[in-house]
């Protein structure tokens, strides 16, 4: 049976009208972030829907979890049926990543598509990925870029046409694969999120085994990463914490004092 994502008014209601900073946001109502903001209050202010009109409420539109246009140019891609993404709306447009990780922009009104993100290459294996828990944005004046995680790169995309910028790490896109004893695939499902200037990623690269979900008590060492927005080059790295059991908050921690850090001494040059 294929797996629908579904929306009703509800849905739609909570994350309109977002605005650009997250606290404002959250006190109007909007969603600019998969948490409901950076610090995850997953909290609206809104209050047009309420305990005694919830059940007046129906659905107004449904998307499939992956864009028509994509299954017709894929026709063997199987996405999975485990959809886990939230979406976040930006200057009244919704941008979530669709069943297999790939952005989509489209109107919150009627559910109709905007854009979508093409694979980075024209092949089933770009074209093939997972579902993610969410993406962040950044602005600098009339540029806002939507930054996401597929598969193991890390993408800048530009929220007017969906397209990635080029001179964004290598031709467009970041390779977040470590190397070293213990590493496989690199795997997340999370969000990255920006500081100031700089996109905070994490991830795992243990081997089959390795780690938290296996037998061996070693770990490649997946340090905290800060990446510039603008450049896609290394800018932070928060230093692992454990040699054998990673606690992803402390690393998150320590990499967002390392930045804050750096970014106050620049500013008292």
């Amino acid at each position: 049976m294929r797996r629908l994502l579904l929306f009703c008014t509800a849905a739609v209601g909570l994350i309109l009208g977002a605005p650009r900073a997250s606290a404002q946001a959250e006190r109007l109502g909007g969603w600019t972030y998969y948490g409901g903001s950076k610090g995850f209050t997953r909290y609206s202010a809104l209050a047009q829907i309420d305990a005694d009109n919830v059940k007046n409420l129906k659905v107004v539109w449904r998307r499939p979890g992956v864009d028509p246009s994509l299954k017709q140019k894929f026709p063997d891609l199987n996405p999975s049926h485990y959809y886990k993404a939230t979406p976040i709306m930006v200057d009244g447009v919704v941008y979530s990543p669709n069943a297999v990780g790939l952005l989509e922009a489209f109107n919150p009104a009627d559910g109709k598509t905007i854009w979508l993100q093409q694979p980075f290459e024209s092949t089933m294996k770009e074209a093939s990925g997972q579902s993610m828990r969410g993406i962040d944005s950044w602005r600098s004046g009339s540029d806002l870029r939507l930054l996401l995680v597929h598969g193991r790169y890390l993408y800048a995309v530009n929220a007017k046409d969906g397209t990635i910028y080029s001179d964004f790490g290598d031709k467009g896109r970041v390779n977040l694969q470590a190397t070293g004893p213990y590493t496989g695939r690199f795997h997340w499902t999370s969000g990255p999120i920006v500081v100031r200037d700089v996109i905070v990623v994490a991830g795992s690269s243990a081997a089959n085994g390795a780690g938290d979900g296996g037998f061996v008590k070693e770990v490649s060492p997946d340090n905290v990463r800060g990446y510039d927005v603008r450049t896609g080059k290394l800018s932070g790295l928060g230093k692992q914490l454990c040699s054998h059991r990673s606690n992803s908050t402390r690393f998150s921690l320590k990499l967002r004092n390392d930045l804050s850090l750096r970014k106050d001494e620049e500013h008292q040059r």
